[in-house]
């Protein structure tokens, strides 16, 4: 998914049911005329380590 992010822009991402432990849907992403994307959860930290390794651009967010 991120590579596909990375590389084209869009990608299609999975939408999970904690309750279900299970995908339950697919929605397209489309970063195209996006400079950043934000991610949260609990695989946030897999997320950033694929990112580093697809060398996709990365910003932080302003301290508050």
């Amino acid at each position: 998914m991120i590579d596909q992010l990375a590389r084209h822009g869009r990608a299609d991402i999975p939408v999970y049911a904690i309750n279900e432990d299970r995908k339950v849907a697919t929605r397209r992403s489309d970063l195209t005329t996006s400079p950043l994307f934000v991610a949260e959860g609990i695989f946030t930290a897999e997320i950033v380590e694929e990112c580093r390794r697809h060398r996709a651009p990365r910003r932080r967010a302003p301290a508050h």
